[in-house]
């Protein structure tokens, strides 16, 4: 399997962004055409037909003209938006929390992209609604793709938090971590945010080294992918590790483990026996997994 050919799921978003509509698309919108991602707290939002991209017309007016509206884009003449939902105006849909609605699998492949798109924007007016300059209050502009401070001019953009997770191996054997958080035996890559002034491969070098004691060399980038939780761009990488001797540092991880390859295919196979759990198939480590085992 060709690094290249690897293709993460929320990488795929059949959307045309068309940045060229944003100035006066919500001015504009078409109520015969135009479908609506609801999220609301974390959470997605469905209609009576269990469907989460809903018309106009399923939609009471002072949610579509007081909700903060984001355009996402376009598809088969279709305008797609996302409204960013009160717990109150929620109470009418079905809601599904973000994390459960992706691993249950309510959204087709293809589309997944769209979600993360979504949730990363409102994220982002919701952690960023005062100017970072002058402390006013910020308006939402441009399609929702942008906040103007109405006091100092300063405008300003979504941002995404890059994080780097590591395929790390030596020979024949890689490193697998769990965190605090997980479930018991769920296991995963080693991953940490990319600090200022990094690398991308300095940073997967120094995460490697603080959170699991180990040296690595010779990093490759393989793939990324957009993580709406709320809003990374995960960096995918090898690195080879110069030897096996781990110093674990207990307050970023539960456990740090190495797995053999002929171990890591069986659990993907299916074998329920071994002492872990891959990642799910949504997450970039199991991308990352993959790609070692067809290598």
């Amino acid at each position: 399997m060709n690094a290249i050919d690897t293709q993460p799921l929320f990488t795929l978003n059949p959307l045309d962004r068309m940045d060229h509509l944003r100035g006066d698309i919500l001015a504009n919108r078409n109520p015969a055409t135009d479908k609506y991602l609801l999220l609301s707290k974390g959470n997605v939002l469905l209609n009576s037909s269990k469907e989460c991209f809903i018309s106009a017309a399923e939609l009471p007016e002072t949610l579509l003209n007081d909700s903060l509206c984001v355009f996402l884009g376009d598809k088969e003449d279709h305008h797609y938006f996302t409204l960013d939902v009160t717990p109150e105006q929620a109470e009418q849909f079905d809601a599904i929390p973000l994390r459960a609605f992706v691993m249950e699998q309510m959204l087709p492949e293809d589309q997944l992209g769209i979600l993360a798109e979504a949730n990363s924007l409102l994220s982002w007016h919701h952690s960023h609604g005062f100017c970072a300059r002058c402390g006013v209050k910020s308006k939402a502009v441009h399609g929702g793709w942008r906040r103007d401070c109405p006091s100092c001019e300063t405008e300003h953009f979504p941002r995404t938090d890059p994080v780097v997770i590591m395929l790390v191996t030596h020979g024949d054997k890689c490193l697998l971590g769990r965190g605090h958080n997980f479930a018991e035996r769920r296991f995963s890559c080693l991953a940490g945010f990319m600090e200022p002034g990094e690398t991308i491969a300095q940073a997967a070098l120094r995460e490697l080294w603080e959170e699991a004691g180990v040296k690595g060399k010779n990093v490759r980038y393989l793939f990324d992918q957009p993580w709406p939780f709320p809003s990374n761009l995960m960096i995918g990488v090898h690195i080879e590790a110069q030897d096996t001797q781990l110093t674990i540092d207990y307050n970023e991880l539960q456990e740090v483990m190495w797995v053999s390859k002929a171990d890591v295919k069986a659990v993907a196979a299916g074998d329920d026996d071994k002492a872990f759990l891959l990642p799910p198939r949504v997450a970039i480590a199991r991308n990352l997994l993959d790609h070692w085992l067809n290598d």
